[in-house]
């Protein structure tokens, strides 16, 4: 029996990541004819399909989604394996790795340099990645395009690891010297102020509204962002009222300038997850990553969250605890 040409593991790797002939040509430097032949040889070698088409993308089979994790991982052994220096397969910690991570843009903005510095101090080599949400999709976790994801609102496929890092309190803010900065923000004061609020088939947003219309503060919303730091900026430069997470108004009202205030009725707390894919149970630099978030996000929510401490973190499958119940921890790596 001949033995397999390995170069065709970059073309599936590069067929699994983009769903299509003409872009995996673009990214390996190949005309789409090669591509396509390289593909026909991969489907004779494994005796399975592998993508099949589904309008105008290419879709995993089964087999081929079992692949993903395993040849992403070779692939990234090989490259080590080859680079000026190596000795061999190298421990987690030196691994020159690249994590993509789906954060909304306000973590993103505010915490993005701080998270590689925090997953630098183990992994020097590592890199991030960061998309924001609205960038991602429901099967990005399980084809594998992204590695992990940080949401307020769910939005995975039911076999994915959820872990809720805090709970933490909405609250307002207005430009420094705004009429409501430095005096008692009343639900009369904030029904009459103008405000700025995200798109409206934001579900976050969406279910904000519902809460406050709940506790007679329904807004008189004039301008409407794609997210939460647009509103902050928005809110700094104008008369408008932002109502966001606290820890990220927090985080950034002395870059912009802002006064923040506890809303006049406390609302139900804002719960941030993060989740990743089954795959990544036993990896450890992907625990190491994950207990990263949980160390700089997960602390900066609570020390911003006031009243009753948030419930403890929890790991489970999908949003139901699954057979590990509630307050059950993930394991950072040793």
């Amino acid at each position: 029996m001949n033995k397999p040409d390995l170069n065709l593991l970059y073309v599936l790797q590069a067929l699994l990541e983009t769903g299509s002939v003409k872009e995996a040509a673009q990214r390996l430097f190949l005309s789409a004819p090669a591509v396509s032949h390289a593909l026909n040889r991969l489907r004779e070698t494994t005796g399975d399909a592998l993508l099949v088409r589904a309008g105008q993308r290419l879709v995993p089979t089964a087999r081929a989604l079992a692949m993903v994790e395993p040849l992403r991982q070779l692939t990234g052994q090989a490259l080590d394996l080859l680079a000026p220096g190596a000795q061999g397969a190298q421990p987690w910690e030196r691994a020159s790795r690249q994590f993509t991570v789906v954060m909304p843009e306000g973590l993103a903005v505010v915490h993005g340099a701080r998270l590689l510095a925090g997953l630098r101090a183990r992994m020097p080599l590592a890199s991030l990645a960061l998309q924001t949400d609205a960038q991602a999709d429901i099967d990005a976790l399980r084809l594998g395009r992204v590695d992990l994801e940080i949401r307020q609102t769910p939005a995975w496929a039911p076999e994915a690891r959820v872990e809720v890092l805090a709970n933490e309190p909405w609250a307002g803010a207005v430009r420094r010297g705004h009429s409501l900065a430095g005096r008692k923000v009343t639900a009369a004061r904030y029904r009459a102020a103008e405000h700025v609020a995200l798109d409206a088939s934001n579900p976050d947003d969406v279910r904000l509204d519902i809460q406050l219309r709940g506790n007679s503060l329904s807004r008189q919303v004039v301008l409407r962002t794609p997210a939460p730091y647009a509103a902050l900026v928005a809110a700094a430069s104008s008369d408008l009222v932002a109502t966001v997470a606290r820890s990220l108004a927090e985080a950034v009202a002395s870059t912009l300038g802002l006064h923040c205030f506890e809303l006049p009725s406390p609302l139900p707390r804002v719960e941030l997850m993060q989740a990743w894919h089954p795959r990544s149970e036993g990896d450890l630099a992907h625990a190491h990553l994950r207990a990263c978030v949980r160390a700089l996000l997960g602390r900066l929510a609570t020390a911003a969250a006031t009243g009753p401490a948030p419930r403890p973190a929890s790991v489970a499958t999908g949003r139901a605890a699954g057979s590990q119940g509630r307050g059950a921890r993930a394991t950072p790596p040793r």
